[in-house]
């Protein structure tokens, strides 16, 4: 039986926040990062990028709807659109171009 263990990541120098986790589901260390994700009680898989946590899945939709969904409301006539993808995807319909860029495979 595997042991739980914490994880953290630092905010400033006298600061800190943690989760526990069940199990590192994967790791690799790229020439750019080190890519980490982990399976925790409370937030489902997390990934962190050199120890800093970008996304979880139990609350990316809050981040990815607001840097998303609100610019694209207030712009009056919104054309061009820049999506980042982890693998392709469908042209979303009434914006041209659509610029899609890939991140890194490792990611």
């Amino acid at each position: 039986m595997k042991k739980d263990f914490w994880v953290y990541e630092l905010l400033f120098g006298d600061s800190r926040q943690g989760f526990k986790a069940k199990e590192k589901l994967f790791f690799k260390k790229t020439p750019y990062q080190k890519i980490k994700i982990f399976d925790s009680y409370r937030f489902k898989k997390i990934l962190t990028l050199d120890d800093v946590v970008q996304t979880t899945q139990a609350d990316e939709f809050i981040y990815h709807e607001m840097i998303s969904h609100v610019p694209l409301l207030l712009h009056p006539n919104p054309k061009k659109v820049l999506i980042i993808l982890l693998t392709q995807s469908v042209q979303p319909k009434g914006f041209s171009p659509v610029i899609f860029t890939l991140i890194s495979r490792n990611v």
